[in-house]
């Protein structure tokens, strides 16, 4: 759903679980420990140095002097995940911390585990199939898939997804003319197969809409439906925040449930399962193809196989869309046995198996503004303002990076995943979204730097906006003081070296006339008394002149 960079971490310290494998090696086989839920297939792992090496200093061994990080997927064999790397030279990750940089190709459950390697050659542990799961992922980037339908004067809905939150549902409803959605509450939590009515006035309608979230935060939206009505009132392009104009009901026929995929290419890879096949297999698939804009079903082409599917295959279509024909398109498959016996066609009623919504246009976003602050205890603040807009936005569109650099090939994080902002609907019929974020600047040694802000859309699209300028967060004023004044040359005070003596001149033949003697020092100033604090007994500060209650008028 949320794809990131690089610099994202996942807040779990590896140390912290891989301190008992620098004594013992345990069996591959025991793959136990908290499961993580992450949203991105790129994060990062950090690695506290120092507790290592304590851990392998307290244990009396030898500290390692490179790391080598493995990976397992779906609880197989481990594969290398980097290359091995000098415990002084790990991967700087955008919090400042070190550890290791992870890209998963594919969704699913990983684990990981670190091998140590020292001086003399030696490796702990020595086989891979030794190595223990020291942390425990499930990447996940798909939206949960929500169906919502009407029933009299309320709704049922059914939320699937692999990795589904129990917690994660959430009813909304608005009136027709209110701008914004209100969430219902009940006493009981909202299951993500259940249902709800309204007691509702004549001519009262309400628009409603179930919100579903995963175990890894991807949230997806149902399509809004109208109540009490027939179905969806949206039926033009996507809204923004995720209302996808899928008409309700269910799959026919045993046929799956649709889903809604975004894609910012003209060419679709539609994968399919064959549910049921006769004796004679499965020869070729016809793909029926229904662009909302213009209504009913039309035949798009006829796929033979190369070799016989059976029951239970999966299998893969390409379609081409137009270049420039973005928008949201349905699609149906009807296999073809190998006796040429053909499944039925889909009937103008039929709902598609999958819909996917083409869009190649990147979001609209402007950095419209950057506020530098004094802060407080933490250091300066800075707020980021923007202004961004797009049809198919993520829930979470917005990330926040800088550099010292800005031409720099990799930046650093200073927020991920922020909501769009709040939305404003403009004179011409457009949404957009005006958005704001503080950020405490943690580093001390960061006085100036670049911000550039990007948003994503589902399918992908992302547009970045550079900062022109740099941002300047030491506003402190200088300040200095005299510690001392001695003559140019002359040792600083407290010195031991001594100047060097004058030269005398030599004395005259002729004895010089007396001096006349020096006069008697007038008598000092008798001195005023100290004065003192009656309360203390110390010296009394003196009294400042009182300042004006107002201001003196200006001369003429």
């Amino acid at each position: 759903m949320r794809r990131q960079g690089a610099g994202y971490v996942l807040a779990v310290c590896l140390t912290a679980l891989a301190v008992s494998v620098a004594s013992r090696a345990q069996d591959g086989a025991d793959r136990t420990g908290k499961l993580h839920y992450w949203p991105h297939r790129v994060f990062s792992i950090p690695l506290d140095v120092a507790t290592l090496e304590k851990s392998f200093a307290d244990k009396g061994q030898a500290t390692p002097t490179h790391l080598q990080l493995y990976s397992a997927l779906a609880r197989g064999k481990w594969q290398s995940a980097g290359p091995k790397k000098p415990l002084a030279g790990l991967d700087v990750l955008s919090d400042g911390k070190k550890g290791f940089s992870f890209t998963a190709d594919r969704d699913g459950e990983y684990e990981f585990s670190v091998q140590y390697h020292f001086k003399d050659g030696s490796a702990a542990p020595q086989n891979l199939d030794e190595l223990s799961p020291m942390l425990r992922v499930t990447i996940d980037t798909t939206l949960p898939n929500v169906r919502v339908n009407v029933v009299g004067n309320g709704v049922e809905w059914s939320a699937t997804d692999d990795n589904l939150d129990p917690d994660g549902v959430r009813l909304q409803a608005k009136y027709p003319s209110w701008p914004e959605w209100r969430t219902v509450e009940r006493a009981q939590p909202f299951r993500p197969q259940d249902g709800y009515a309204w007691k509702l006035q004549p001519n009262q309608e309400l628009d409603v809409r179930v919100l579903a979230r995963d175990r890894a935060g991807n949230e997806n939206y149902s399509v809004p439906v109208r109540v009490p009505g027939t179905g969806a009132f949206n039926t033009g392009f996507p809204r923004p925040g995720g209302d996808a104009p899928i008409p309700g009901g269910g799959g026919a026929g045993g046929l799956p449930q649709p889903r809604v995929d975004y894609v910012k290419t003209p060419v679709f890879d539609i994968d399919y399962k064959i549910e049921r096949a006769g004796r004679s297999g499965i020869q070729a698939a016809e793909l029926y193809v229904q662009k909302q804009q213009r209504g009913g079903w039309e035949k798009a082409q006829r796929y033979p196989l190369k070799s016989t599917a059976t029951t239970g295959d999966t299998l893969k279509l390409i379609y081409t869309a137009k270049a420039d024909d973005e928008g949201l398109y349905g699609f149906y498959v009807a296999p073809e046995s190998g006796a040429g016996v053909k499944a039925d066609p889909p009937s103008p009623n039929s709902p598609p198996m999958v819909y996917v919504v083409y869009d190649k246009t990147a979001p609209f976003l402007k950095l419209t503004g950057v506020r530098v602050g004094a802060g407080g205890a933490n250091g300066p603040q800075v707020e980021f303002m923007w202004e961004t807009f797009d049809q198919n936005l993520l829930a979470d569109p917005i990330s926040i990076e800088y550099s010292i650099d800005k031409n720099a090939a990799q930046w650093n994080m200073v927020r991920y995943r922020l909501p769009p902002g709040t939305r404003r609907d403009g004179a011409d019929g457009l949404t957009r979204y005006v958005g704001q974020f503080v950020w405490d600047v943690p580093d001390e040694k960061l006085w100036k730097f670049y911000v550039r802000v990007r948003s994503v859309d589902r399918a992908g699209n992302t547009t970045t906006d550079v900062r022109e300028e740099p941002v300047v967060v030491d506003l402190e004023k200088p300040a200095a003081s005299i510690t001392g004044v001695r003559g140019s040359g002359a040792p600083p005070p407290g010195s031991t070296d001594s100047p060097a003596p004058r030269p005398q001149p030599a004395p005259k033949g002729n004895t010089p006339a007396p001096r006349p003697p020096m006069p008697a020092p007038e008598p000092a100033a008798p001195m005023m008394p100290p004065v003192t604090n009656p309360s203390t007994g110390g010296p009394a500060t003196p009294a400042l002149p009182n300042l004006p209650m107002t201001p003196a008028a200006p001369p003429d």
